[in-house]
Parts: structure tokens; sequence; C-alpha cells
């Protein structure tokens, strides 16, 4: 297996100060560099049109940046779970319902409060829509899941370990990831809440998933969801949302982009060990 982790998650929004200031105030990230968007990197991942604009590089203290925030003033705010590609952040929390009350009025809109997840009781959610439209499952590991190895947090709130593609194939989506050294793909039907009602589906509607594992215990979750979705979104500064996941990869000697399935952009790295 040679897909390592999820690096980092690069977010398009309209307002960097505000985004930041919502990281902060409410989900204890804090600001580690902020420049103007290095060339080489945006080049690299092909964000071409985005060179030079204003960004942050956003992480729990301690450790190394997870997100990178870069301003695009025009950008349009997505609906949730609207648009094929990455739709989704899981985010690992150590009190789900002591955090959500502290969210409600925030700058991450509540769309699903805590919950226990039909697929197990051990792990508790809920997901919020942050200012860039982007979607943030904010999950409690009460207790090992088998097969998965998911984490169990002291920090109120962690780094991402699921990142979660929107697409029209579980089956063809899986294959790439699994192509590209990922492991173990399950596949099943689950009813997701979140999803059923933010897009006005009877909450009992059932969607087929697929997961893939990464050496480190992240996972990939791919959602075809029994509802239309639209294209993936634009990279050219238009639209706002989860623009890039990188995820760090035993072969690669330096970071370079490309598309899956559901047009996700992906940025590979190497694997810093």
């Amino acid at each position: 297996m040679s897909l390592h982790a999820i690096d980092h998650a690069v977010v398009i929004c309209p307002d960097l100060a505000q985004a930041c200031a919502a990281y902060i105030g409410y989900l204890d990230q804090v600001v580690v560099l902020e420049e103007p968007l290095n060339p080489d990197y945006a080049l690299k991942l092909g964000l071409t049109g985005m060179i030079g604009a204003l960004s942050a590089w956003l992480g729990v203290a301690g450790q190394s940046p997870w997100l990178l925030l870069v301003q695009s003033a025009h950008a349009k705010v997505p609906a949730p779970f609207a648009r094929e590609g990455w739709m989704a952040l899981e985010l690992a929390v150590m009190d789900v319902d002591a955090l959500a009350p502290s969210l409600q009025g925030s700058p991450f809109r509540v769309i699903a409060e805590p919950k226990d997840l039909d697929f197990s009781d051990a792990i508790r959610a809920m997901q919020v829509q942050g200012p860039a439209g982007e979607v943030l499952y904010l999950t409690q590991i009460k207790r090992p899941v088998p097969p998965f190895r998911l984490p169990q947090t002291n920090l109120r709130v962690d780094r991402p370990f699921v990142a979660v593609i929107g697409c029209s194939d579980v089956g063809t989506a899986s294959a790439f990831y699994l192509g590209l050294g990922a492991d173990k793909r399950l596949r099943f039907e689950t009813r997701l809440g979140a999803l059923n009602s933010a897009r006005g589906l009877a909450p009992d509607t059932q969607h087929k998933v697929a997961t893939v594992e990464l050496l480190s215990g992240h996972l990939l979750e791919i959602d075809a969801p029994a509802c239309k979705l639209a294209p993936a979104m634009k990279i050219d500064g238009s639209d706002a949302g989860i623009a890039c996941v990188v995820i760090c990869r035993a072969e690669q000697s330096s970071l370079r982009a490309l598309r899956g399935m559901a047009s996700e952009l992906l940025g590979l790295q190497a694997n810093a060990g």
C-alpha cells in the first residue's frame, strides 16, 4: 500500500479573514503561515488563476498544517452536498455533544445535530457547513470500530482523517484510488442523514457508499447519492469550497496533481515519513 495519509486540503473562500477567524474561534485551529499563494505550489496543482492570492495555512497547534485557505473574493459559495468531487472533510473531535452548542449561531451552519451513525453506535457525528461552503463532519470515535482504524482524540477538534467524494459510480471511483495504492475497499448501502436533509430526500433514503483505506488508517469515503449532483467545482476562483485534497504517497518525489473519476482534483506529494 503506497497511499499513506491525508496531508492537507485546499479550500477557496470569498473572505480569508472571515474564514480564518471562524476556524480559530470555533474549531481551535491556529494560523501557521499567511502569505500570497506560492506560484510553484499553485502551478503544480493547476491553480494557475490563483497565483498570488491571499492565503493562509491553518492547523492544530504543534502539528503540521492541514488546511490551506485561498481567497477569491468573487467565489460563489455552494449548497451542501450539491456537487461531484470533494464533498466533505471529516475531522476527529473529542466530544461532539459538548462541541455542538458552541457552534450554534457561529459561521459554521449546522446541517445535522450529533447522532450515532447507522453503521455503528461507536461513531457519533454532526455535520456543518463552513464559511466557504465546505462541509465538515465533526466525528467522535467512542471505541474501536474494526476493521477500520479510526482515531480517538483528546483534542477538542483534531485534523481530518476522512475525505468524502461525491460521484455517480462508487465502483470506478474506488478502483481509481486502489490503482494509486489504496487498500481494503468496502462497498455497502446506508442512510446519509445530513445529505438526505440537505437535499430534501426522504429521511430513510439509502445511498451507495465505498471506502478505501490508506496506510495510516485514514479513509476516502466515496458516496454515490440517490440524487443528481452538479459537476465538480471549477478551480479558477469562481467557485468556493474544497478545491483539492493532497495525499502523501511513497512513490512521489514532488507535488503533482491529477483528476479522479468524479473530476476531483487530487494532489500527491512525497510521504514525509
